[in-house]
C-alpha cells in the first residue's frame, strides 16, 4: 500500500506442476518475482529454473574429428552418385557434422555403399 492509501491489485492464474506444499510455494515465489520484475521493467534471468529442472545450460556442439571426416568421406565415395549428391546437398559443410549424429550417418552411408557395390559388381 502506498502512503497515500492507494494500492494496485492483480490476479494471476498459472499452472502449478507440483501440487505439494513445496511446489505450490515455488510457483507462488516464481510468479511473484516475475510479475514484480515485469511491473518494474526489470529483465530477469531464470536463475533457478534451469538448475532445479536439472537441464542446465546447453553444452557446446562437438564436431567430428579429421579421422572421422576421413571415414565419412571414404564411405560417401563408395556410394552411388545419387546418394553422394543427396548427402552433399543435405550436408554442404561436412566439418560441421556433430559427434552425436556421426555414428548414425556413417552406418547409413556404409550400408548404402555396400548395397551399391553389390549391385555394380559383376557376378
Amino acid at each position: 500500500m502506498h502512503e497515500s492509501g492507494q494500492w494496485i491489485a492483480n490476479t494471476l492464474l498459472g499452472p502449478c506442476s507440483k501440487l505439494d506444499p513445496q511446489g505450490v510455494g515455488s510457483a507462488i515465489t516464481y510468479y511473484r518475482r516475475y510479475s514484480l520484475a515485469a511491473f518494474a521493467g526489470i529483465a530477469q534471468e531464470d536463475d533457478d529454473g534451469s538448475a532445479a529442472s536439472g537441464k542446465g545450460h546447453p553444452t557446446a556442439l562437438q564436431y567430428i574429428s579429421q579421422a572421422q571426416l576421413n571415414r565419412l568421406n571414404a564411405a560417401l565415395n563408395a556410394c552411388s552418385p545419387k546418394v553422394q549428391e543427396k548427402f552433399e546437398s543435405d550436408h554442404p559443410n561436412m566439418t560441421k557434422i556433430t559427434t552425436d549424429v556421426y555414428d548414425g550417418i556413417v552406418a547409413s552411408l556404409e550400408a548404402a555403399a555396400k548395397k551399391y557395390q553389390e549391385r555394380t559388381q559383376p557376378a
